[in-house]
């Protein structure tokens, strides 16, 4: 569900390298990320373009930290990042800024990616709140905690048919599931959405 937050966290130690795409997202749409890292972490947060067929990015934009997370969920169109290092959440806000042609999952000029680096030192704890959004003063709704009365049901014409099937056997995919909330849900007073990695 698009204009709502996501929570990343990870089962073992955090990856170096992270790329999120918004892929199907018309010019505006957007979505906050909040990403669990070890107290200490240095970010690199670049933005681009990337081409598919050629394998090249291009377009480069840098993003800049902020010096609150406020800023950076308040900031629509800005290209901004924050780092708590209390509570060891990255959040990042990701927004299509390219039109997109038809229905085509990018752009012309290029799939919108952000790229973010992570410098992590060995051996430091780590562990985050379970939600850094809780309790929220941003103004939206959406970042209030509600009740969940009924718990959403598995959708079973989401998704590929199948598994990724590639033919180039060095390229590793991570498994992603996504569980947004429907229509039928957001009736039922259900907001049980989540981004699950691995």
């Amino acid at each position: 569900m698009l204009a709502e937050a996501y929570l990343i966290q990870w089962d073992g130690r955090a990856p170096e390298e992270v790329i999120l795409y918004p892929v199907n997202f018309h010019r505006g749409d957007w979505l906050y990320v909040a990403l669990c890292y070890p107290k200490g972490t240095v970010f690199t947060v670049v933005g681009d373009l990337y081409q598919r067929q050629t394998g090249k990015a291009h377009s480069v934009k840098r993003y800049v930290a902020a010096t609150s997370r406020h800023s950076v969920l308040n900031g629509a169109d800005e290209r901004r990042f924050y780092f708590d290092s209390l509570t060891g959440y990255l959040f990042v806000h990701l927004q299509a800024h390219e039109v997109r042609k038809g229905h085509s999952y990018c752009s012309q000029r290029g799939c919108e990616r952000v790229k973010i680096t992570a410098s992590m030192t060995a051996g430091l704890p780590w562990t985050c709140a379970p939600s850094p959004f809780w309790g929220d003063d941003t103004g939206k709704q959406t970042w209030q905690p509600l009740r969940i009365l009924k718990r959403a049901a598995p959708c079973t014409h989401c998704g590929a048919p199948q598994v990724a099937i590639t033919s180039t056997p060095s390229v590793k995919y991570i498994r992603v599931q996504i569980q947004s909330v429907r229509r039928a849900d957001i009736e039922n007073y259900s907001r049980l959405a989540f981004i699950k990695i691995g």
